[in-house]
């Protein structure tokens, strides 16, 4: 969860002429160290606060080591719960 799985979730702010359109996508590449580089928007929700999410999200995340296994390019379509 973006939120780290506490009980307050984070407070969207639509801007003037904003409307969620879609789900943001976030692209990325897992390196071999199991840190993630090029983490860039592929596709906005159209809303810019609530893109700015799952980019922060992705950009934390941590995988496994994985010498010798080269880098891995990946995407995350991540769903907005607006509660």
């Amino acid at each position: 969860m973006i939120n780290g799985g506490g009980d307050k979730f984070p407070e969207f702010h639509f801007r003037k002429g904003e409307k969620y359109k879609n789900s943001p996508v976030v692209a990325y590449e897992i390196l071999e160290s199991g840190e993630i580089a090029h983490a860039i928007l592929k596709r906005s929700s159209g809303v810019a606060e609530v893109d700015s999410y799952p980019l922060k999200w992705v950009q934390g995340l941590k995988f496994n080591k994985r010498p010798g296994c080269g880098v891995i390019e990946s995407t995350a379509d991540v769903t907005i719960d607006f509660r």
